[in-house]
């Protein structure tokens, strides 16, 4: 029986995931092209606003030191390593705020120790790319109205 509500069993398109960042991109091999070259370093605060997280904070999720921060901030300019990280944690938010819809329930969600991440928060989780799949996964499910344990 059908909700009446669409049901996205996909990832987010190139364009939901570009707004998050705060790029304008036409095409998914646009984004990547960014993404190969480096994401400009305003992709990175414009994450860090979505997420509603602080400096501390996002340099933990994504591991970078303070110093490879100041750096890329002085570049304008993120590594590929960097940029695809950043987009992993754009994508988990795209994601959440489809299923979500509210993006203060989104913030609570992402950073709430949850069981099926035993006891980390979904961000904390997604610092690996079989975590941040997980992660996906389980939004996937939440929004098919299958809940995990």
């Amino acid at each position: 029986m059908s909700s009446g509500y669409p049901i996205y069993t996909s990832t987010p398109s190139h364009k939901e995931i570009a707004r998050i960042l705060g790029m304008m991109i036409d095409s998914p091999s646009q984004l990547i092209d960014k993404i190969t070259h480096g994401l400009p370093f305003s992709a990175m605060e414009n994450l860090q606003k979505a997420l509603s997280v602080s400096n501390s904070e996002l340099l933990k999720i994504t591991h970078m030191s303070r110093t490879t921060y100041n750096r890329r901030k002085e570049m304008g300019e993120l590594s590929l390593g960097e940029s695809n990280i950043i987009f992993r944690y754009a994508q988990i938010y795209a994601l959440a705020l489809r299923v979500f819809e509210d993006p203060k329930l989104v913030d609570s969600w992402l950073t709430s120790e949850l069981d099926v991440f035993s006891g980390k928060t979904p961000l904390e989780y997604s610092v690996t790319e079989p975590g941040a799949a997980y992660v996906n996964n389980v939004l996937i499910n939440l929004d098919q109205g299958n809940f995990m344990a």
